[in-house]
């Protein structure tokens, strides 16, 4: 086929010649005796850009010259348009600030890597397929996070999971994690990207502190208040001791009440030095399904005089036997669910009123309740429940009571939520992280 004697329109089709033989006409090339020729050209049809690729196959005659050209054209526009969207996201999968890996769903072993996760992780492009996504984490995390990455497998997304890692030195992140099951190449795979919050989590512990000690600035009146108002009575005793000599009548009526105001002080300084003590758990994996039955147990039989002189009643309303594991302290929890327990037969009064816990959870949290149907709270009176000095009892309360127990229930990174209506009742709540890890048994560690 000469390119001279082709007609237009053939030409045209061809490769957009218009009839006139270009340079580097595949037809052309191959008639030189260039053998077999393979091209890529673009070109504007009917106003769309279209990608083609040409190729020519000299025909030769028994004596070896080339009598035909075949020509073979494939519009490869579709094929254009996804290798270029293809390498946008492996632009962006390659400069994102997240660590991303993608890994085998069965044996969970890595198969890439972006550039942040080699950093970060310390990958590489050589070992990164080697690695297993368990290997990120510390040895004692590793059962629990396989659990998750094996529900992940099967195609439960892990959304936003606080997850420790190691870095590329050895040293221990705090990350947040998510996932989801995708299709790599027609293959099933994991995609997890780890964002680092561990400086946030500094910034937060050091903000909480700084908060902290700016509360205990502005209780420095309040203390010199309430010491005050305690020591003017004390004083009067002496007062009264001193100008004569007291009868023993006069002694016995005044020893009870220096004994109570002393009381007071006492427990007033001892709520002072336990909201001003750093709170250092000593976290241990506990089943808080069996933990909370034990602790209402043993405080509805500790406070069993007072609830039946006032009419009240405890209601457990969960499953002991359900397994929801937390890491917390288990005796700074108790002294926190003491005084939300004691406000609660409080709040209920002489009358019959209920206090009820229970356990509330979704997918990564669960809640202990302790609610009651007692007087309650109007609006201002909630917004002010955590300031210092701040009491609905009068001179039986020092109004620290609900800031120790927010301090301890954050301090084992809890969260403690508080709500009320006026007539109704008011239901606290401490809600706990659960622990990474199967829900179905305890393994070693986990104690009840």
């Amino acid at each position: 086929m000469d390119p001279a004697h082709m007609g237009k329109e053939r030409c045209s089709v061809m490769c957009g010649a218009n009839g006139t033989p270009c340079a580097d006409c595949p037809v052309k090339l191959v008639r030189e005796g260039q053998g077999m020729v393979h091209q890529e050209r673009s070109e504007s049809r009917e106003g769309e850009l279209r990608h083609l690729y040409v190729s020519a196959f000299p025909v030769r005659t028994p004596e070896g010259s080339v009598d035909e050209v075949m020509v073979m054209l494939q519009d490869l526009t579709d094929l254009e348009t996804l290798r270029r969207s293809e390498a946008r996201y492996h632009l962006l999968f390659e400069r994102s600030t997240d660590a991303i890996v993608m890994a085998d769903p069965r044996s969970l072993k890595i198969v890439m890597a972006n550039r942040q996760a080699r950093s970060l992780l310390g990958l590489t492009l050589e070992n990164g397929s080697r690695r297993n996504l368990l290997d990120l984490h510390p040895g004692a995390e590793r059962a629990h996070m396989e659990e998750r990455y094996r529900a992940l497998a099967a195609g439960k997304p892990l959304e936003n999971v606080e997850v420790e890692v190691l870095d590329a030195e050895g040293g221990e992140l705090t990350c947040n994690a998510c996932g989801a099951l995708f299709d790599l190449d027609g293959a099933d795979a994991v995609l997890i990207e780890f964002r680092d919050v561990t400086q946030v989590r500094r910034l937060q512990t050091e903000l909480a502190r700084a908060d902290h000690l700016i509360t205990l600035g502005t209780m420095n009146a309040g203390i010199a208040h309430e010491f005050k108002n305690r020591l003017a009575p004390l004083r009067a005793f002496a007062q009264l001791i001193a100008m004569r000599t007291p009868s023993e009548e006069k002694m016995q009526a005044y020893s009870p009440m220096i004994i109570q105001e002393v009381d007071r002080l006492t427990v007033l300084v001892k709520d002072i030095l336990d909201y001003a003590r750093p709170q250092n758990p000593k976290l241990e994996t506990v089943n808080l399904a069996a933990f909370a039955r034990e602790l209402g147990e043993e405080y509805a039989r500790e406070f069993r005089k007072l609830m039946e002189a006032e009419g009240v009643t405890c209601e457990l309303e969960f499953e002991d036997s359900e397994w929801l594991p937390v890491r917390v302290d288990k005796e700074q929890i108790r002294r926190a669910f003491l005084n939300l327990f004691k406000n609660g037969i409080e709040a209920c009064g002489a009358g019959k009123g209920t206090i009820r816990v229970s356990l509330r959870r979704d997918d990564e949290t669960v809640g202990l309740h302790i609610a009651d149907s007692g007087c309650g709270m109007d609006a201002c009176t909630l917004e002010r429940i955590f300031d210092p000095f701040f009491s609905t009892k009068g001179p039986r309360g020092t109004g620290l009571g609900m800031c120790i127990v927010k301090s301890l229930v954050e301090a084992n990174r809890g969260a403690l939520k508080v709500e009320s209506t006026a007539g109704v009742g008011t239901t606290a709540s401490m809600v706990f992280p659960l622990r990474a890890g199967g829900m179905d048994a305890p393994d070693e560690e986990m104690a009840a």
